[in-house]
This record gives structure tokens, sequence and C-alpha cells, in this order.
């Protein structure tokens, strides 16, 4: 067979490499290799390569139950066969021994915050031989087709018999320790700390929920990690994944939810990284259209907005204050960095409510508290309209600006 589209891609560019050709789980792969993170060496064998091995085998057959089986006893071409054994030999992996491979799925959809795809697709780790790896690949590009994968796109709303599936063949460090870390607090949307979940052997086992893990909380500010438990996991490890997690969420503009291990040399490795859904807004406060709210009883999280958040649920008292939301940032990056009159309009309300009054402040809530103290800090008593909406187009500004 010849393939007439790009066979593989190298973790090098990844980043520079649409979804579409190499999936997901390989574009969050690219985030870590472009910010230098230490991530085992790979290269993904592409979506193309896919379509073009499968398509001719599976004509009038995408409904069949033996679907899986059938890809998976394929005899995969010859060429292939070549290229993927080349490019494995050639996989820098700084082990002296026989190295050890990982073969992982990255459908088109997975590892997106929309549709994480958690245990859905096969992966395969441990592979001892270059000659195994064709044979494995099959199975991963067999498992986008179980009952269950198929069940898992259709109820959300993705192409049900898509030939999606890239495959990432990456060096697999030996793990003695390993797990997942946050930058979302799961279950809480809380941005303002770090939740890490390990425990010895295969961080699989932690995040496919098969073993007890540890567990500790970390404030993003504070970066606190005092009676750190000893052990393969250590605190000179958790440092390390903390900096990097907090560098990594700054580099993506999202929280993340990362996979990684310790190996048997006390080295830390990325293995990968995931987008999470940011906070979410309250459903009256959702719409493109609205792009103010009062602070009293708010649901986004963040240390500065605790009083008001509080106050919707205790009788207790708090100083008027209004919201700009994170839609009115959006419209003003989307208009080039202009705010656009429906925006101007929301905000002249708010302060003239204000103004009314007196004087008035204006203080930035950022979703996420990395790093909050590098924001432009509170106003000084503003007693003009004007200045009030020159300050949050400045402020805008310099978040576009810096990232």
């Amino acid at each position: 067979m010849t393939f007439g589209g790009r066979i593989v891609v190298w973790d090098s560019d990844y980043n520079r490499t649409s979804t579409e050709e190499i999936g997901g789980k390989a574009k969050g792969l690219g985030l870590l290799f472009d910010q230098g993170a230490p991530c085992p060496p790979s290269f993904c064998v592409t979506i193309s390569a896919m379509r073009q091995t499968l398509t001719p085998q599976l004509r009038g057959m995408r409904e069949s139950k033996d679907l899986p089986a059938l890809i998976a006893s394929l005899e995969f071409p010859h060429d292939l066969v070549g290229e993927i054994r080349a490019q494995a030999l050639s996989l820098p992996t700084g082990a002296a021994d026989r190295p050890l491979f990982a073969v992982r799925s990255s459908f088109v959809s997975e590892d997106t915050a929309e549709a994480i795809s958690p245990g859905i697709y096969s992966s395969e780790v441990g592979i001892g031989s270059v000659d195994d790896l064709p044979a494995a690949i099959l199975r991963v590009w067999a498992s986008a087709f179980t009952p269950e994968a198929l069940a898992y796109r259709r109820v959300n709303g993705l192409p049900v018999h898509e030939l999606g599936m890239a495959v990432i063949v990456q060096y697999a460090p030996t793990s003695v320790a390993g797990g997942a870390v946050y930058t979302l607090l799961p279950g809480t949307e809380d941005a303002t700390a770090i939740l890490i979940e390990w425990a010895e052997g295969s961080p699989a086992d932690v995040v496919g929920g098969r073993v007890a893990a540890k567990t500790r909380v970390v404030d993003k500010r504070s970066r606190t990690l005092s009676d750190f438990p000893e052990g393969a996991f250590h605190a000179t490890h958790a440092n390390e994944l903390v900096a990097w997690s907090l560098a990594l969420e700054r580099a993506a503009d999202s929280p993340l939810d990362l996979e990684w291990l310790v190996d048997d040399r006390s080295e830390l490795w990325l293995l990968q990284a995931r987008r999470l859904p940011f906070p979410a807004l309250p459903a009256t406060t959702a719409s493109p259209d609205r792009f103010v709210a009062e602070a009293r009883g708010t649901t986004l999280r963040s240390a500065k907005l605790v009083p008001f958040r509080l106050a919707g649920e205790a009788d207790i008292n708090t100083i008027s204050a209004s919201l700009i939301l994170p839609a009115a940032y959006t419209a003003f990056k989307r208009n080039g960095g202009e705010a656009p009159p429906e925006v101007v309009a929301a905000c002249r309300l708010v302060f003239q409510n204000y103004l009314a009054h007196g004087l008035v402040s204006i203080r930035p809530v950022y979703w996420s508290a990395l790093d909050s103290g590098d924001l432009m800090p509170q106003s000084g008593p503003l007693a003009a309209m004007d200045d009030c909406l020159a300050h949050v187009a400045n402020f805008w500004r310099f978040i576009k600006d810096n990232g």
C-alpha cells in the first residue's frame, strides 16, 4: 500500500499539527513539549495513516458488532510496519537496557475540555519489542469501535463511526509512583489550589480508580508542602510537579489535568495534559449578551469573592458590588482589543449607579489564584465615568498582552 498522507508526526511538531491529524491527546502533549516539560519522547501515527489502512477493509461494515475483532486481526501494511519500526528504533529513550514502549490512543475528540473520554479507548504500556508495536496499534485502533466507545460518542453528540484515531508511540519509563494533578479542584470549581493524587506503581491505577490514592491539596499562592510523606514520591518531586503545573496552566491559559509518574531513577515525567472546563458561570449570566452581574451570591470562584458568595447562603452584610463578567473581556478580545458598544453600555450602567453615590474602586478578580499578585492592582478612587471605563480597558489590554 502506498500512503499519500503523513504517516507519523514527531513530538516536537505536535503543537504545530492539527488535532484532526494527531488527535486530542497528542495535541495536549504538544503543550508539554513546547514548554520544555519532562515528557517521555514519542511520535504519533496519524489519523491519515489509520484511514488509509482501514478504509478499504471496512467498507459496509461500520455497524458490525465484530468490527473491533476484525480490525485487531488485520495484517498491518508492510510499508507502514517498516516506518513504525524505524521511528521506534530512533526514539531517544535514555535507557541503558532494552527500553519499553507505551502505545496510547489519541482520538480526534479525546482529552478535550468537552470530551475527556476517560477509559473509553485503549492504551498499552510496557511493550518490550518494536516488532510488537504494529499489532498494538491495531488493537488501539480497534478500541475506537467497541460498543462502549460508539455509545460514548453517540451520547456526547460526536461523530459515531468516525475513523478518527491517531496513536502515540512513547518511551515508557518504569514507574515506581504516579498519579494525576488537577489545577482546578474536582467537584468544587475552586481554582485557588492544586490537587495531587498518587500511589506507588502505575499512574493508570490511580487514574482508573483501582487503588486508594493519597491526596494533597496545595495552595497556588503559598505552595506550602509541609509534612509531606516520604516515599517513592516525595516533597522534592511534589514541588517540581506543582511548579510545572502552574507554569503549564499559565501557558495554556486554562485549568489542566496532568498525568505523571516518578521512574526507577527518581525522575519525574509528565505523561499527558488535558484541558479542564473553566469554572461555570451561573445560568442567568452565561448568555453572551449579559456582561455584568451583582457580586452578592455569585458562583464565580475567587478568594476575593468569598464574602459575596457567602452572602448568598447566609444572612451577612457585604458592601454593594457588581461584577463585569468574563464574557465582557471575551467580547473585548474578539473585537480586536476594543470594547464593543454593548460592553461599554453595560459598564456605563454599573458605574453610573455607583458614581451617583460617590467614588468608585475597581479591582481585578481572576478565575485562578495563579500569580494573581502580578495582575494590575486595585484602582485608586475614581470620580469620573471616563476614568472608570479607561481603567477597565487598560486592565483588559494588560491581560491580553501578557497572556
